[in-house]
Parts: C-alpha cells; structure tokens; sequence
C-alpha cells in the first residue's frame, strides 16, 4: 500500500482543508504539511489530501502567501510537532 492510499484512507476521504468528500483516490491530490527541505519527512503522517479546487489554491504562483493565509496550516503544524 502506498503513502498515498494510507493518508487517503486515514482521512476518511475527505479533503484536508475544505472537508469535500474525494470519491476516486485518483481525484486525491497529495502534499506535504512540511516540506522535507523544511524538516518534514516523507512519512505517510506529513503527507494530507487535498482535493482538486484546494490543491490549486495550495499551488498558486505564491504558494507562501496562500499557506501563510491557511488557519489549516497551523493545525497541521500542531499535529506533527
């Protein structure tokens, strides 16, 4: 089973940020809470699902600007540290 389907089935498919339900695992994005140039691993706990409309927002051209305004950011941090 792959880190994929692991944080798809642990978040009983539902997107991270919006709560969206995703019906397809191949409609699930994947991204990391913390990047791994930033400290974070590539363990299935720092990895979240996100569904389409959200991982667009997550990957804007400005994508600091866009976590920084994220309260979903915080929580995540929380739940890792």
């Amino acid at each position: 089973m792959q880190r994929k389907d692991l944080a798809y089935r642990r978040e009983n498919r539902c997107c991270n940020r919006c709560g969206e339900t995703i019906i397809s695992i191949n409609e699930a994005h994947t991204t990391f809470v913390r990047e791994p140039k930033d400290g974070g691993g590539y363990n299935f706990e720092n990895i979240i699902i996100l569904c389409a409309d959200c991982n667009k927002i997550l990957n804007i051209e400005n994508q600091r600007n866009a976590l920084h305004s994220l309260v979903l950011n915080d929580k995540l941090m929380a739940f890792i540290d």
